[in-house]
């Protein structure tokens, strides 16, 4: 005999008036069937709640059976005439197609259930359940429908009026905030939380108790201003009047202008994998790394006062150059786009091109690669026979790098100090040779690098003249990590590299002196 099963695909039917699903009839039985469907449809969800509501049977005379009925006040009995007819409301109503249909012993058969129902402009309907029904078999779905108009055709009109009004009706402008009275830092946050930008504007200092807050500020509280707008900050520190600035230029550090060596210059610097800035008068700010990430080898950028450095996410993942700014540090850009694991940045002094180097993972550096901002994309120099490492600018705009033999074995190192033409290859004698670990140029063409004598455990500093005679040999101290300059002034990163180390202060005349202790970190970059 034939057994006949039913499916339903889908069981939920979703469309604005018309629904469409297919009615699977199988025949799991040994003789063949010949199969009659039938498709009902119940009463929406809220019809059957309201037929289920129980009556109020015998309930005090309404308003609406004055006007629509009969009223005997005396026995209190209405009499209602009937109301006129109406026209019937749209109802749903569904089909199938074939309606009969042969299915052999074990095979399948397809039809199709077409459901129908009202339009509905804002509201989805009320879901009304369908029934495909056989001799001995049935299937249930649920047809719902869907709003004519979808809610987003109503909301974006609205949205896009509002926006016209408030566009209309809104300031010209920001209204600048009081911030003289607060610390430098306070200032700063406020002006940042309000759109607006810090300016520098030097003033005269009469008095060491003057140092304090913010002293002046222009254009002062309350004028309106243009979004992203400058607003002047000046206060008082004891050794001369200290500024804020989102702009830190080496035309604003020039040599006669340098702070005497007594007085530090903006340093970023790195501790624990985080990066640091620290102004004149200011305490240190954060400005890149978080938990989990490693960020090393900052470098300002003299043509957007920006501070570019290394972002690793762990350290076998690849490394990035960003930057950010370090007045208001927020999400770090890109200033490199492109495979490959970029580190040591260093800018020419008036910002125009950014070297870099891809590492190839030997520890030793790699290609020398140069990048002319606002591009990302760098242009690199491959040489089969030797690493390049720690790139550096001159003062004239000339390249310098350290490089590395790539037949060299020893532990340590790069072999030579070289310059650099703009096909990024080294030209001439190298300046200097030897176990070298770090270099910088000052402003004045001078060399600072930290090399290491044979036998030596670790890295002493050495200042050369612009042609690489030497000029001061450090002769004890042999912990050196890393080298800058600020001024006339070599500074250097000395301790267990990488960890425990502190930033001093050195005499590029006598490097026995002893040094002066800055902070407590690591790779310090100065501005000049």
């Amino acid at each position: 005999h034939a057994v006949v099963a039913l499916e339903l695909r889908p069981t939920e039917l979703r469309a604005r008036r018309r629904a469409f699903a297919e009615v699977r009839v199988r025949n799991e039985g040994d003789a063949p069937a010949d199969v009659e469907l039938t498709a009902t449809m119940g009463a929406p969800a809220a019809a059957r709640r309201a037929a289920s509501a129980p009556a109020h049977g015998d309930a005090a005379p309404s308003h609406a059976d004055f006007v629509s009925g009969r009223v005997d006040s005396a026995s209190a009995r209405v009499e209602f005439e009937p109301e006129p007819e109406r026209e019937p409301r749209p109802t749903h109503a569904c089909s199938i197609s074939p309606s009969r249909v042969q299915v052999a012993p074990g095979e399948e058969v397809v039809a199709r259930l077409e459901v129908r129902g009202p339009r509905h402009w804002l509201r989805r309907g009320e879901p009304v359940p369908v029934t495909v029904a056989a001799p001995g078999a049935h299937a249930e779905g649920t047809f719902r429908p869907r709003a004519a108009v979808p809610v987003w055709a109503v909301l974006v009109p609205i949205l896009a009026a509002a926006v016209g009004v408030w566009q209309a009706t809104r300031p010209d402008g920001i209204s600048v905030p009081r911030v003289t009275g607060l610390s430098v830092p306070e200032a700063r946050e406020r002006l940042r939380e309000a759109g607006l930008k810090a300016k520098q504007a030097p003033l005269p200092v009469a008095e060491p108790s003057e140092a304090g807050g913010v002293v002046h500020q222009d254009p002062p509280a309350g004028t309106q201003v243009d979004d992203g707008g400058d607003v002047t900050l000046s206060y008082y520190r004891a050794s001369g009047v200290g500024t804020v600035t989102p702009e830190v230029t080496t035309s604003q550090l020039a040599p006669s202008d340098q702070p005497p060596a007594d007085q530090q210059a903006p340093i970023a610097y790195t501790r624990a994998n985080r990066v640091f800035v620290q102004f004149p008068g200011e305490s240190e700010t954060a400005v890149g790394g978080t938990v989990g990430e490693m960020s090393a080898d900052p470098a300002w950028d003299p043509r957007t006062g920006e501070l570019a450095y290394v972002r690793r996410a762990a350290p076998s993942s690849s490394a990035e150059i960003v930057a950010v700014d370090p007045h208001a540090p927020g999400t770090p850009h890109a200033l490199i786009q492109g495979d490959g694991s970029y580190i040591s940045p260093t800018f020419s002094p008036d910002g125009t091109r950014l070297a870099v180097i891809a590492e190839d993972g030997t520890g030793y550096g790699g290609s020398l690669c140069v990048v002319v901002p606002p591009a990302l994309a760098p242009r690199c120099h491959h040489d089969p026979d030797w690493r390049y490492g720690r790139p550096t600018y001159g003062a004239d705009g000339v390249l310098y790098a350290l490089r590395r033999s790539t037949a060299t074995t020893r532990e340590g190192g790069w072999d030579e100090l070289v310059r650099v033409n703009t096909d990024l290859a080294a030209e001439g004698e190298p300046l200097l040779r030897g176990d070298l670990r770090a270099v910088a140029t000052g402003g004045d063409g001078r060399f600072g690098v930290l090399a290491r004598r044979t036998g030596e455990a670790g890295y002493h500093a050495e200042v050369l003249s612009p042609t690489g005679a030497p000029i001061a040999v450090q002769s004890g101290d042999t912990s050196g990590c890393d080298v800058a300059w600020s001024g006339v002034a070599l500074i250097v990163s000395a301790g267990a590299c990488g960890g425990g180390e502190q930033v001093l202060r050195l005499d590029p005349a006598n490097l026995d002196l002893p040094g002066t202790k800055l902070l407590d970190g690591g790779e310090p970059a100065l501005v000049g």
